[in-house]
């Protein structure tokens, strides 16, 4: 299995995102991660020593999305209660276990199990840096186009005492398109996708990534997809080349009628399809009405999001 040199940090850091510091527990001060197009690559600065931590029986163990864990007997017993794990904002399907030494490390990537509160193991290798790993993003179950969520945590003989991101979670998507899906005599749908945020027009959290992932994995099925949102106030008009499709439009509020238009954008990338290529649009439909929806999502990334109104005599 081939892990990730230190000395290959800088050069990946350049691309990497990176969560605020945090160190409720003074255990991890900062977490980086990223990927290329194989391997997703992890980072954990911390003040404490392999020797350290392994004195301390402290383990990391990084909880990753994906299909609903399936029914069986686990052996590993996983450090979050199943209360815990609902807190996450997103259901487990592998974790990937990180154990430092004094000389190096141990990783695994597990199945989770129901209730979501043990695993087996499927992978398990020895690095020379527990602290910056590589883990392929097949040991996760993840092809080419899928989006997942992540979240850190840090144990203390088996009990979580640290979580990373506090709340919400950290987003990765795997590089690639891909490959459509043929399915004789399926009949298309018209889907619209109502969210809130979407990247990358508007992102606060985990909601934008996963409604980004949704409505591109439907258009791959086939199905004719439109996403509408709000168009908060750092959506701008000239930045994303949106175009007005409907002025004026007349939207009910109490006894009130308030003017709005709708702003539009299409998508468009390059997938092959059998038997010819075709070109994959999704739309992207955005509603402004500075008394409904003129606001901007603000706030710490690892808090909820708030809308605040824009006045009046803002301009875009």
């Amino acid at each position: 299995m081939e892990q990730l040199q230190p000395r290959d940090m800088p050069e990946l850091i350049r691309n990497m995102r990176w969560t605020v510091h945090h160190r409720p527990a003074g255990v991890v001060e900062r977490v980086y991660y990223g990927n290329d197009d194989d391997k997703m690559y992890f980072r954990i600065d911390s003040p404490r020593s392999g020797h350290e931590l392994e004195q301390q029986k402290i383990e990391f163990w990084i909880y990753c999305s994906g299909a609903p864990a399936l029914d069986g007997d686990g052996e590993l017993e996983l450090p979050l209660a199943k209360t815990a794990v609902g807190e996450l904002g997103f259901e487990p399907a592998f974790v990937v276990r990180i154990t430092p030494r004094s000389q190096g490390g141990a990783v695994s990537v597990l199945k989770v199990i129901e209730p979501e509160t043990k695993a087996i193991a499927e992978e398990s290798w020895d690095v020379d840096d527990p602290f910056a790993v590589a883990i392929p993003f097949k040991q996760l179950g993840k092809r080419a186009g899928d989006a997942f969520e992540m979240a850190l945590i840090v144990s203390r003989e088996g009990k979580d005492i640290e979580v990373v991101p506090p709340s919400g979670a950290l987003g990765i998507r795997v590089p690639g398109q891909a490959p459509a899906v043929a399915v004789e005599d399926a009949k298309p749908l018209k889907v619209l996708v109502a969210t809130a945020e979407l990247a990358p027009f508007a992102k606060l959290g985990g909601v934008s990534d996963v409604a980004a992932a949704l409505s591109k994995e439907l258009r791959r099925l086939g199905h004719d997809v439109r996403v509408v949102l709000p168009r908060h106030r750092q959506v701008e008009i000239a930045r994303y080349e949106l175009r007005p499709v409907v002025s004026d439009l007349q939207v009910p509020l109490g006894t009130d009628l308030m003017p709005a238009t709708i702003f539009c954008q299409s998508v468009v990338s390059t997938m092959t399809r059998a038997p010819s290529s075709q070109s994959d649009t999704r739309r992207s439909r955005l509603l402004d009405d500075e008394h409904l929806v003129g606001g901007e999502l603000v706030g710490d990334p690892l808090r909820p999001a708030r809308c605040c109104p824009r006045s009046s005599s803002s301009q875009t």
